[in-house]
């Protein structure tokens, strides 16, 4: 029986486009390998999620937020400087939409990422992103 810690080929980071739509939170943390139920309720991550099962590959990264900013602030600029440089790329396993317009869902974190640049704000923010592997040397 593989050691889980060590199978890393369980998750399938090959799959990953390096740009991916982006969440970004101040309400918690997402780690590779941890599945959560997450509640989408503002329009910009609506529209992540959204594209994200469109594209086919159902990945968005989900990155913290240095600091809260306005409400109007956060929806409108997407910028390095106010996001955390490691998030994490998680998948949506399941998704519903209620009529409210948000979206419910089941994820999965993927693997850690380092942020590299923001190339999109609007509509909706897009990152482009590198996945990170840490300490692997140490678990053989």
């Amino acid at each position: 029986m593989a050691n889980p810690l060590t199978s890393v080929n369980a998750i399938e980071t090959d799959r990953m486009p390096p740009e991916l739509p982006t969440r970004v939170t101040s309400e918690g943390v997402i780690y590779p390998l941890m599945a959560a139920p997450l509640l989408l309720e503002a329009e910009r991550a609506v529209k992540a999620a959204q594209a994200a099962i469109d594209a086919g590959h159902k990945g968005i990264a989900i990155f913290g937020a240095l600091k809260e900013s306005d409400s109007q602030g956060s929806e409108k600029d997407l910028r390095r400087e106010f996001l955390y440089p490691m998030g994490t790329a998680i998948d949506i396993a399941r998704s519903s939409r209620p009529p409210a317009g948000q979206m419910q869902g089941l994820v999965q974190g993927l693997a850690r990422l380092a942020l590299t640049d923001v190339l999109q704000s609007h509509p909706l923010g897009t990152i482009f992103v590198w996945p990170v592997i840490l300490g692997m040397g140490n678990l053989r």
